[in-house]
């Protein structure tokens, strides 16, 4: 790299002046001086790029996407204390004016938020991933390893060796090559376990799910990483507690509201020259930064100055100062803007900034980090990734031409939204004016006994003079009904509310809504089918703006900075459109693929079957599996061979046929089996046996011998007399085994004795 560096990537890496000696003060004033001079020709990128952002009417369309979500417009926006006014430079607010309802029927937070849950759960479930790392192919290598080796070069082979080593020859190249193949098989899961790792340390799906929720309501969301970040980790070793920190690669979420890339980037900020993010940080966060690496002395001089804000404007009034050009200061805010800039500088520019570059080297241009307050530099660091890739990526739910930023739900409903709530106001206005009558009265009819005109219970009114007679009295009063129009606006809600389907593409079957009609199974497939069709495209927009540049970065980190046995020549295969989205969508077809995974004949394997399942139940698989030892019981339990049916049929029936002989007390096991019980017990069994042939369901029994069960009872029956004989005393060793030894009667191997 051309800018000397230290040699441990950490938070204190510096593009630092030359340390080899001493400076004088005289010195070090003007490097501090270059260094102001470099942070103000920055500051006029910067305000190019907020200029072209705000004029671009981008801002107010993030402003009225966002009030939409949360149920603000012009008409209910002063009820709500957030949204009293608009943004400088929209206009004032005007007075508050009676103008009937103002109810927001809000389908756009709904709307947003089930589209940004459906895609979330699609693309990050908690049980796969949406991305792999694989070796880069080359075919003749895998043909080979797979036994395929090509005609040249087994002719090649054939000219040059024996015919009788040609073989064994053929048989050394094939083990050689699939032994490459499958360490560089291993290296790419190993680099793809390392990065899952990182992503988990990051608590990367969480930000992703933030990332896809702005895109469902701005347009646009944005993934940052990866970023070098120090991490503490904590152990209890030996009864010590152990502390360690470690360098780690990171990715977090950044609002689109805080990005602002190159005016000429186009479509793709990497298009761009440079990148500038913002955030706020108060004063003691910023004076803290100075033990983390940065430049005391300047963060001290931004201290003194207070905080300002960066404009749109170059040539700004309001600061008498000449390095705090484009700023403003914040009169209300007592937190500082801190602006990250990543993109090139040219070599002179650093050089003449008093910036240590290698003079060798034959570069014109340098891919640089820095972090700026006000107009200046408090840190300066080389991009912690060679490509000089900004560590950005910008997920849109559609795109727009010429511009990095998309169109989210919010703007794709917003005429829906407002035919919905034009409609429902007027509802509510007409449900106000029909819910009671309009009523005229004839002054010179009647006249009230407490002189107020008005409707009340009980009221008491005289007949007046122009009444001929009390008849006239029923004259006197008019009463006006308001028509209920009640089906004709829910008819324009409706209309509304199935224009917001037709335009954002997603059914309100596939956000979960049941219709109300009935509709057939194969109209509620075209209706998934349909909605699909937008979850295909978010899922590409995803692999190709999210997944592929960021899993490269990642992948260049380990190369830069990763174990040996980690690295390699890979690809990166980005899968949430294929896999994770048609295995969302398929769930249904898993269930009935379960009848002919069990079926040998078609190949399949029950286990993945069984996997998959889970998974489209939202269930780990991890969770159902046996433990090690339990699994590697059951294994060694299938490959010893099954056991003689008739030899555990005989073992049944002599345990049955003793437990009911002590039920009946025909026989007492406690006691000596003389020849007469011997007999009884041998009658037993034949009447047993010859029930057992009489009964069908044994008789059919093609592997149940009947007379090897009668010869295995017979034996244990002698057994179990000699053993009797031999523990008459009760000290006799025990010979045979009992067909039932209830735990804890006896200790082992002394049932008959005790």
């Amino acid at each position: 790299m051309a800018i000397k560096e230290v040699q441990e990537l950490d938070n204190s890496e510096q593009l630092d002046f030359d340390d080899s000696r001493e400076l004088t003060e005289k010195e070090k004033e003007d490097q501090a001086e270059m260094l102001d001079k470099l942070g103000l020709s920055l500051a006029k990128y910067r305000t190019d790029a907020i200029g072209y952002r705000t004029n671009s009417g981008i801002e107010n369309e993030w402003m009225e996407d966002r009030e939409h979500y949360e149920g603000v417009d012009d008409t209910n926006r002063g009820e709500l204390g957030s949204w009293e006014s608009k943004p400088l430079g929209q206009g004032a607010l005007q007075e508050k004016q009676d103008t009937g309802s103002t109810v927001f029927f809000n389908i756009t937070r709904p709307y947003c938020d089930s589209a940004s849950a459906r895609v979330g759960d699609m693309l990050l479930p908690t049980d796969d991933k949406g991305w792999a790392i694989n070796p880069t192919p080359i075919p003749d290598m895998i043909a080979v390893a797979g036994g395929n080796v090509p005609y040249k070069i087994e002719q090649q082979i054939r000219s040059q060796v024996p015919e009788e080593q040609v073989q064994s020859m053929v048989a050394e190249i094939i083990a050689n090559e699939k032994m490459i193949v499958e360490e560089a098989k291993a290296v790419a899961k190993r680099a793809e376990k390392r990065i899952e790792d990182w992503h988990i340390e990051s608590q990367f799906n969480a930000e992703m799910r933030k990332v896809i929720e702005d895109a469902s309501i701005t347009g646009t969301g944005v993934m940052k990483g990866p970023i070098p970040e120090k991490k503490k980790h904590m152990a209890f070793i030996e009864g010590e507690l152990i502390q360690t920190e470690e360098v780690q690669p990171v990715s977090t979420r950044v609002h689109v509201s805080n990005c602002f890339p190159d005016p000429s980037c186009g479509m793709n900020i990497q298009n761009g020259a440079y990148h500038w993010e913002r955030d706020d940080l108060s004063e003691r966060a910023l004076n803290d930064l100075k033990d983390q690496g940065y430049i005391a002395e300047q963060i001290e001089k931004c201290i003194q100055e207070g905080p300002f804000k960066a404009t749109k404007t170059w040539d700004d009034q309001s600061v008498d100062r000449g390095d705090q050009l484009g700023l403003s200061r914040r009169e209300k805010s007592k937190l500082f803007e801190i602006w990250y800039y990543y993109g090139r500088l040219k070599k002179e520019d650093l050089e003449a900034a008093g910036l240590d570059v290698e003079s060798e080297d034959k570069i014109t241009n340098v891919d640089i980090h820095i972090v700026m307050v006000n107009n200046r530099v408090i840190r300066s660091s080389p991009n912690h990734l060679d490509g000089g890739d900004f560590p950005y990526d910008y997920m849109v739910w559609q795109s727009r031409s010429g511009m990095p930023y998309g169109i989210g739900i919010s703007r794709q409903i917003r005429i829906p939204q407002r035919i919905i709530n034009g409609a429902g106001r007027n509802l509510m206005d007409n449900a106000g004016m029909a819910g009671g009558p309009m009523w005229v009265v004839n002054q010179g009819m009647v006249e009230p006994i407490d002189g107020i005109y008005e409707i009340a219970p009980r009221k008491g009114w005289f007949v007046g003079e122009d009444a001929a007679g009390p008849d006239d009295i029923k004259k006197a009063f008019a009463f006006i009904t308001i028509d209920m129009m009640q089906g004709d606006l829910q008819a324009i809600i409706r209309m509304g509310m199935e224009f917001a389907e037709h335009i954002s593409g997603l059914p309100s079957l596939l956000q979960g809504q049941q219709q109300q009609r009935e509709e057939t199974l194969g109209g509620q497939q075209m209706r998934r089918n349909d909605g699909s069709t937008v979850l295909r495209r978010i899922a590409r927009q995803y692999d190709d703006n999210i997944t592929t540049p960021h899993l490269r970065r990642y992948y260049e980190w380990i190369l830069l900075y990763g174990e040996d046995n980690e690295k390699g020549d890979f690809v990166i295969e980005a899968r949430g459109s294929s896999a994770l989205l048609e295995r969302d969508l398929q769930n249904e077809s898993i269930v009935g693929l379960g009848q002919f995974v069990l079926n040998p004949i078609y190949g399949k394997d029950p286990k993945k079957w069984m996997n998959q399942y889970l998974m489209s139940q939202k269930l780990d698989p991890k969770n159902f599996d046996y433990d090690d030892e339990e699994w590697k019981e059951i294994v060694e339990n299938m490959s010893k061979p099954p056991p003689d049916s008739s030899v555990q049929m005989a073992q049944m029936t002599i345990a049955w046929m003793l437990f009911k002989l002590e039920l009946t007390q025909e026989w007492d096991t406690t006691q000596k089996i003389s020849d007469q019980n011997y007999e009884m017990v041998m009658k037993a069994i034949d009447k047993e046996i010859q029930s057992m042939s009489e009964d069908s369901k044994w008789a059919s029994g093609k592997d149940i011998n009947l007379d090897k069960i009668k010869a295995h009872m017979a034996e244990f029956v002698m057994g179990l007399k000699a053993q009797m004989q031999l523990s008459a005393d009760g000290k006799g060793p025990q010979v045979s085994t009992p067909a039932i030894e209830p735990e804890g009667r006896a200790p082992n191997d002394q049932a008959f004795q005790k």
